[in-house]
């Protein structure tokens, strides 16, 4: 199969700002080389009343759904 022969100077494009995404108080890129400049990834993610683990240790205290009791049980 062939690649299609595309003539780039032919080709209209135009811009349009799409309201939905370019307005989000996210950054547009994050330095991943940059280790001092911190994320909150909290203020990305989460909403200001979520209650899920936040941690690893948060995350290892609580306490185990009925389905993993289950789970055990069977075990």
């Amino acid at each position: 199969m062939e690649p299609a022969k595309i003539d780039w100077k032919r080709i209209e494009s135009i811009f349009v700002e799409d309201e939905l995404y370019e307005h989000i108080k996210a950054p547009k890129w994050v330095d991943f080389l940059a280790p001092h400049e911190s994320v909150d990834d909290e203020a990305w993610f989460c909403r200001p009343n979520c209650k899920h683990p936040k941690t690893a240790e948060d995350f290892l205290k609580s306490t185990p759904s009925k389905r993993c009791k289950i789970e055990e049980k069977r075990a």
